[in-house]
Protein backbone atom coordinates (compact mmCIF):
# COMPACT_ATOMS: atom_id res chain seq x y z
CA UNK A 1 0.00 0.00 0.00
CA UNK A 2 1.57 3.40 -1.39
CA UNK A 3 1.40 6.00 1.44
CA UNK A 4 -1.23 8.52 1.60
CA UNK A 5 -3.52 10.77 3.59
CA UNK A 6 -7.41 10.87 3.21
CA UNK A 7 -10.36 12.23 4.76
CA UNK A 8 -12.60 10.01 6.35
CA UNK A 9 -16.07 11.15 8.59
CA UNK A 10 -17.62 8.23 11.23
CA UNK A 11 -20.92 8.09 12.61
CA UNK A 12 -23.22 5.95 15.13
CA UNK A 13 -23.57 4.99 18.36
CA UNK A 14 -21.50 2.41 19.92
CA UNK A 15 -19.62 0.22 23.21
CA UNK A 16 -16.64 2.94 22.10
CA UNK A 17 -15.36 0.93 18.79
CA UNK A 18 -13.02 2.51 15.63
CA UNK A 19 -14.66 2.38 12.11
CA UNK A 20 -14.97 -0.45 10.13
CA UNK A 21 -12.76 1.30 7.30
CA UNK A 22 -9.57 2.85 8.15
CA UNK A 23 -8.06 4.93 11.12
CA UNK A 24 -10.12 7.67 12.17
CA UNK A 25 -9.73 10.38 14.93
CA UNK A 26 -12.41 11.07 17.05
CA UNK A 27 -12.05 14.66 17.39
CA UNK A 28 -11.46 17.68 15.03
CA UNK A 29 -7.66 20.03 14.56
CA UNK A 30 -5.29 19.53 17.69
CA UNK A 31 -7.67 17.17 19.82
CA UNK A 32 -7.63 14.45 17.31
CA UNK A 33 -5.99 10.87 18.44
CA UNK A 34 -5.63 7.79 16.71
CA UNK A 35 -8.61 5.71 18.01
CA UNK A 36 -8.97 1.94 18.71
CA UNK A 37 -12.09 0.35 19.79
CA UNK A 38 -14.85 2.62 21.09
CA UNK A 39 -17.89 3.00 23.30
CA UNK A 40 -19.36 4.99 20.77
CA UNK A 41 -18.48 6.46 17.49
CA UNK A 42 -19.12 10.70 17.03
CA UNK A 43 -18.47 12.42 14.02
CA UNK A 44 -15.25 12.66 12.88
CA UNK A 45 -13.23 14.62 10.11
CA UNK A 46 -9.60 13.99 10.83
CA UNK A 47 -6.81 12.93 9.01
CA UNK A 48 -5.80 9.26 8.47
CA UNK A 49 -2.57 7.52 7.07
CA UNK A 50 -1.77 4.45 5.94
CA UNK A 51 1.56 3.02 5.56
CA UNK A 52 4.11 0.77 3.79
CA UNK A 53 4.98 -2.50 5.56
CA UNK A 54 6.24 -5.93 3.87
CA UNK A 55 4.41 -8.91 3.79
CA UNK A 56 6.33 -11.25 6.23
CA UNK A 57 9.25 -10.79 8.68
CA UNK A 58 10.52 -13.20 11.18
CA UNK A 59 11.04 -14.45 14.88
CA UNK A 60 12.10 -16.99 16.30
CA UNK A 61 12.23 -18.85 13.28
CA UNK A 62 8.48 -18.21 12.69
CA UNK A 63 6.25 -15.95 10.33
CA UNK A 64 4.70 -13.10 11.48
CA UNK A 65 2.75 -9.75 9.95
CA UNK A 66 5.11 -6.93 9.72
CA UNK A 67 2.01 -4.79 9.44
CA UNK A 68 2.07 -5.30 13.27
CA UNK A 69 -1.02 -6.55 15.48
CA UNK A 70 -2.75 -3.53 15.81
CA UNK A 71 -3.28 -2.93 12.15
CA UNK A 72 -4.43 -6.62 12.09
CA UNK A 73 -6.91 -6.47 14.70
CA UNK A 74 -8.31 -3.23 13.28
CA UNK A 75 -8.70 -4.86 9.90
CA UNK A 76 -9.77 -8.23 11.27
CA UNK A 77 -12.43 -7.30 13.80
CA UNK A 78 -14.10 -4.64 11.56
CA UNK A 79 -17.61 -6.98 11.24
CA UNK A 80 -17.81 -7.72 14.97
CA UNK A 81 -17.15 -4.02 16.06
CA UNK A 82 -20.00 -2.93 13.52
CA UNK A 83 -22.22 -5.32 15.09
CA UNK A 84 -21.37 -4.45 18.41
CA UNK A 85 -21.65 -0.77 17.95
CA UNK A 86 -25.37 -1.53 16.65
CA UNK A 87 -26.81 -2.59 19.86
CA UNK A 88 -29.62 -0.88 20.83
CA UNK A 89 -28.07 0.28 24.65
CA UNK A 90 -24.88 1.62 22.87
CA UNK A 91 -26.96 3.66 20.76
CA UNK A 92 -28.84 5.12 23.59
CA UNK A 93 -25.52 5.62 25.46
CA UNK A 94 -24.24 7.86 22.17
CA UNK A 95 -26.78 10.28 22.25
CA UNK A 96 -26.91 10.33 26.22
CA UNK A 97 -30.56 9.38 26.05
CA UNK A 98 -29.88 6.30 28.90
CA UNK A 99 -31.25 6.16 31.65
CA UNK A 100 -29.68 6.69 34.56
CA UNK A 101 -30.39 2.96 36.21
CA UNK A 102 -29.88 1.60 33.15
CA UNK A 103 -26.11 2.97 32.61
CA UNK A 104 -25.11 1.95 36.10
CA UNK A 105 -26.00 -1.42 36.13
CA UNK A 106 -24.04 -1.59 32.65
CA UNK A 107 -20.88 0.20 34.08
CA UNK A 108 -21.07 -2.82 37.25
CA UNK A 109 -21.50 -5.58 34.39
CA UNK A 110 -18.02 -3.81 33.28
CA UNK A 111 -16.48 -3.87 36.26
CA UNK A 112 -16.88 -7.68 36.29
CA UNK A 113 -15.26 -7.98 33.00
CA UNK A 114 -12.17 -5.37 34.12
CA UNK A 115 -11.49 -6.33 37.40
CA UNK A 116 -11.24 -10.33 36.11
CA UNK A 117 -9.19 -8.83 32.64
CA UNK A 118 -6.79 -7.23 35.41
CA UNK A 119 -6.17 -9.85 37.67
CA UNK A 120 -5.32 -12.47 34.92
CA UNK A 121 -2.91 -9.49 33.35
CA UNK A 122 -1.01 -9.13 36.47
CA UNK A 123 -0.86 -13.01 37.19
CA UNK A 124 0.76 -13.17 33.33
CA UNK A 125 2.73 -10.79 34.09
CA UNK A 126 4.18 -12.53 37.96
CA UNK A 127 4.71 -16.12 35.76
CA UNK A 128 6.43 -14.67 33.06
CA UNK A 129 3.77 -16.46 30.50
CA UNK A 130 4.69 -14.20 27.59
CA UNK A 131 6.71 -11.09 27.29
CA UNK A 132 3.87 -9.76 25.35
CA UNK A 133 2.19 -9.38 28.46
CA UNK A 134 4.61 -7.29 30.89
CA UNK A 135 5.19 -4.97 27.14
CA UNK A 136 0.90 -4.14 26.43
CA UNK A 137 0.43 -4.22 30.46
CA UNK A 138 2.88 -1.02 31.72
CA UNK A 139 2.08 1.94 31.90
CA UNK A 140 -2.09 1.17 31.89
CA UNK A 141 -4.63 2.64 34.29
CA UNK A 142 -6.49 -0.12 36.34
CA UNK A 143 -10.01 0.71 34.81
CA UNK A 144 -11.95 -1.48 37.46
CA UNK A 145 -10.70 1.39 40.61
CA UNK A 146 -12.66 4.01 38.45
CA UNK A 147 -15.95 1.60 38.03
CA UNK A 148 -15.86 1.02 41.75
CA UNK A 149 -16.04 4.86 42.24
CA UNK A 150 -18.37 5.53 40.00
CA UNK A 151 -20.80 2.58 41.01
CA UNK A 152 -20.75 4.08 44.40
CA UNK A 153 -21.53 7.60 43.63
CA UNK A 154 -24.97 5.68 42.05
CA UNK A 155 -25.36 4.28 45.08
CA UNK A 156 -24.53 0.25 44.19
CA UNK A 157 -22.73 -1.65 46.43
CA UNK A 158 -19.34 -2.38 43.49
CA UNK A 159 -18.63 -6.01 45.95
CA UNK A 160 -22.31 -7.33 45.80
CA UNK A 161 -22.56 -7.19 41.76
CA UNK A 162 -24.23 -10.45 39.92
CA UNK A 163 -22.77 -11.39 36.56
CA UNK A 164 -25.65 -11.72 33.84
CA UNK A 165 -25.50 -15.03 32.33
CA UNK A 166 -23.10 -13.14 29.09
CA UNK A 167 -21.28 -11.61 31.41
CA UNK A 168 -20.27 -15.39 33.56
CA UNK A 169 -19.85 -16.99 29.94
CA UNK A 170 -17.23 -14.46 29.05
CA UNK A 171 -15.31 -14.27 32.59
CA UNK A 172 -15.01 -18.39 31.83
CA UNK A 173 -13.26 -17.77 28.82
CA UNK A 174 -11.20 -15.19 30.59
CA UNK A 175 -10.48 -17.52 33.01
CA UNK A 176 -9.36 -20.20 30.81
CA UNK A 177 -7.37 -18.18 28.78
CA UNK A 178 -5.13 -17.34 32.05
CA UNK A 179 -5.13 -20.81 32.94
CA UNK A 180 -3.01 -21.57 30.27
CA UNK A 181 -1.16 -18.42 29.63
CA UNK A 182 -2.87 -17.29 26.38
CA UNK A 183 -2.27 -14.02 24.78
CA UNK A 184 -5.87 -13.97 23.52
CA UNK A 185 -5.76 -11.90 26.88
CA UNK A 186 -4.56 -9.07 24.88
CA UNK A 187 -6.98 -9.24 22.48
CA UNK A 188 -9.16 -8.57 25.10
CA UNK A 189 -7.37 -5.43 26.45
CA UNK A 190 -7.38 -4.38 22.85
CA UNK A 191 -10.65 -4.12 22.85
CA UNK A 192 -11.32 -2.36 26.58
CA UNK A 193 -8.51 0.08 25.93
CA UNK A 194 -9.54 0.87 22.72
CA UNK A 195 -13.08 1.79 24.17
CA UNK A 196 -10.97 4.43 26.67
CA UNK A 197 -10.52 6.70 23.14
CA UNK A 198 -13.80 7.54 22.23
CA UNK A 199 -15.19 7.71 26.10
CA UNK A 200 -14.70 11.01 26.81
CA UNK A 201 -17.02 12.06 24.30
CA UNK A 202 -19.57 9.84 25.82
CA UNK A 203 -18.82 11.34 29.27
CA UNK A 204 -19.55 14.72 27.55
CA UNK A 205 -23.16 13.41 26.53
CA UNK A 206 -23.68 12.01 29.80
CA UNK A 207 -22.56 14.95 31.48
CA UNK A 208 -25.53 17.19 29.97
CA UNK A 209 -27.83 14.04 30.37
CA UNK A 210 -27.50 13.16 34.21
CA UNK A 211 -26.79 16.88 35.44
CA UNK A 212 -23.21 16.31 36.31
CA UNK A 213 -20.66 19.15 34.88
CA UNK A 214 -18.07 18.09 37.42
CA UNK A 215 -18.07 14.24 36.03
CA UNK A 216 -19.47 12.97 38.81
CA UNK A 217 -19.73 9.03 38.80
CA UNK A 218 -18.59 9.04 35.37
CA UNK A 219 -14.39 8.84 35.75
CA UNK A 220 -14.20 5.53 34.23
CA UNK A 221 -15.42 7.35 30.97
CA UNK A 222 -12.06 9.57 31.25
CA UNK A 223 -9.52 7.97 32.33
CA UNK A 224 -6.34 9.39 30.81
CA UNK A 225 -7.66 13.18 30.00
CA UNK A 226 -5.56 14.90 28.19
CA UNK A 227 -2.60 12.27 27.69
CA UNK A 228 -5.29 9.73 26.17
CA UNK A 229 -4.09 10.12 22.57
CA UNK A 230 -0.20 9.88 24.01
CA UNK A 231 -1.40 6.75 25.95
CA UNK A 232 -3.11 4.63 23.05
CA UNK A 233 -0.32 5.38 20.57
CA UNK A 234 2.01 4.53 23.48
CA UNK A 235 -0.21 0.96 23.74
CA UNK A 236 0.38 0.25 20.15
CA UNK A 237 3.77 1.17 19.58
CA UNK A 238 4.26 -1.84 22.99
CA UNK A 239 1.90 -4.17 20.95
CA UNK A 240 3.50 -4.09 17.47
CA UNK A 241 6.93 -3.77 18.87
CA UNK A 242 6.55 -7.72 20.72
CA UNK A 243 7.00 -8.84 17.20
CA UNK A 244 3.96 -11.52 18.24
CA UNK A 245 4.36 -14.60 15.29
CA UNK A 246 1.40 -15.54 13.27
CA UNK A 247 -0.02 -18.16 15.75
CA UNK A 248 0.20 -15.52 18.38
CA UNK A 249 -1.03 -13.39 16.56
CA UNK A 250 -4.72 -15.48 15.49
CA UNK A 251 -4.88 -15.78 19.26
CA UNK A 252 -4.84 -12.05 20.14
CA UNK A 253 -7.02 -11.69 17.11
CA UNK A 254 -9.43 -14.57 18.38
CA UNK A 255 -9.35 -12.98 22.31
CA UNK A 256 -10.37 -9.40 20.69
CA UNK A 257 -13.49 -11.47 18.45
CA UNK A 258 -14.42 -12.73 21.69
CA UNK A 259 -14.64 -9.93 23.80
CA UNK A 260 -16.54 -7.88 20.91
CA UNK A 261 -19.22 -10.65 20.81
CA UNK A 262 -19.25 -10.86 24.22
CA UNK A 263 -20.02 -7.25 25.06
CA UNK A 264 -22.45 -7.37 22.79
CA UNK A 265 -24.74 -10.29 24.42
CA UNK A 266 -23.70 -8.53 27.59
CA UNK A 267 -25.16 -5.31 26.38
CA UNK A 268 -28.13 -6.89 24.95
CA UNK A 269 -28.92 -8.44 28.14
CA UNK A 270 -28.89 -6.03 30.13
CA UNK A 271 -30.95 -3.43 27.76
CA UNK A 272 -33.45 -5.98 27.81
CA UNK A 273 -33.57 -6.45 31.86
CA UNK A 274 -33.38 -2.36 32.05
CA UNK A 275 -34.61 -1.04 28.90
CA UNK A 276 -34.30 3.23 28.67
Amino acid sequence: MNSSKRRTRSGAAGFLFFPVKGLVWFARGSDCGRIGPSISLVPSDCEVRAYDAPLMRKRNGMATSAKGIMDRLRHETAELHRQAESRPLQKHLGAGTLARETYAAWMSQLLLVHDTLERLLDEQVRRASHPGFAQAWQSLVRHSGNLRSDLTHFGLDPHSVEALDATAALLDDLRHWGERGDVALLGALYVLEGSMNGNRFIRKALERAYAAPDGAGLSYLDPYGDNQRATWQAFRERMDVVGFDENECEAILAGANRMFRGIGEISDEQFEAMPV
